[in-house]
């Protein structure tokens, strides 16, 4: 499944993602927009407990009004994920670049 272009908030997309759970091995989430750093962890911890889930990649996603690279050297514009502890580095990684982005 490839979502592109479009904000949302963590439950939007997670109830997106949970419909179609059952068949979804590849996600790829590009340019996809949501506040705050809270709302990336609930969508990750979803992905990471799908059963299904093979490959997950995200493409210039924002916190906010700000793409992951503008607030962290440590996320890659591009992120391919494929395996569930990688789903939460790149958690934390995120918590860490929105509590920077707050401090300035």
């Amino acid at each position: 499944m490839g979502l592109a272009r479009f904000e949302a908030t963590a439950a939007e997309l997670t109830k997106i993602l949970l419909q179609h759970q059952s068949t979804l091995e590849e996600i790829t989430l590009r340019e996809v927009e949501m506040d705050g750093a809270g709302s990336w962890t609930s969508v990750l911890s979803t992905v990471r407990d799908m059963r299904q889930f093979h490959n997950f990649t995200m493409k210039q996603c924002l916190i906010g009004d700000w793409f992951f690279t503008d607030v962290s050297g440590e996320i890659d514009e591009v992120v391919s994920i494929k395996d569930r502890e990688r789903i939460e580095e790149l958690a934390a990684q995120i918590e860490i670049a929105s509590a920077e982005m707050a401090a300035k």
